[in-house]
């Protein structure tokens, strides 16, 4: 149930229409139009020639750079960061330059995958459905996760070999399996 200002809101900005038990709903386009004739432009200038999402994607790895900078200056309780020489200082902040590129690097190569799995792709042991299965999953998974949580998640994982049949049964669980596909995709293991 809509609280009446969600229900004045809902009647200014939607046309709703009831026929017997069918009701049709539709946007209110003047009415939209209007309250958003006065929001602005958001503008991006470059020196490069680049399609719109290329330089808003450039723009968003830029502003998630200066994040993780902030975050750390926020850990600092915003005090300069110590360190015992200048150089010192410009190798940290190098090397979490580096990491913010390699986590980039982690991303755009899962969202690649991503695009992959669970697609046929004419190969007969690929396009079995035990193995499309098994990618649906692994997507289902990788769309729940955040980069960082995926950090996390494999931060502790460790590859273990058993030795007796009874032991590997033991040890084949989905999410080893699933873990196993992941890094596979990734190029990490060998198939």
């Amino acid at each position: 149930m809509m609280s009446k200002s969600e229900r004045d809101i809902a009647d200014r900005y939607l046309i709703i229409r009831k026929y017997g038990k069918k009701t049709t709903v539709s946007m209110n386009d003047k009415a939209i139009d209007k309250e958003t004739r006065y929001y602005g432009y958001f503008v991006l200038v470059s020196n490069n020639s680049m399609d719109t999402f290329s330089a808003l994607r450039e723009y968003q790895l830029r502003e998630r750079t200066k994040e993780g900078f902030r975050i750390d200056r926020q850990f600092n309780d915003s005090h300069v960061t110590r360190a015992k020489s200048t150089a010192s200082l410009d190798g940290r902040f190098f090397c979490q330059f580096i990491a913010f590129g390699y986590e980039e690097y982690l991303r755009n190569a899962i969202n690649r995958g991503k695009k992959t799995l669970a697609v046929k792709n004419g190969d007969p042991e690929h396009d079995s459905p035990k193995a499309l299965k098994k990618e649906k999953a692994l997507l289902i998974w990788l769309n729940k996760m955040s980069i960082s949580k995926l950090l996390d998640w494999y931060d502790a994982v460790q590859e273990t070999t058993v030795k007796t049949k009874f032991g590997r049964t033991g040890w084949k669980t989905e999410s080893v399996e699933r873990d196993r596909l992941f890094l596979q995709k990734l190029g990490v293991i060998k198939s």
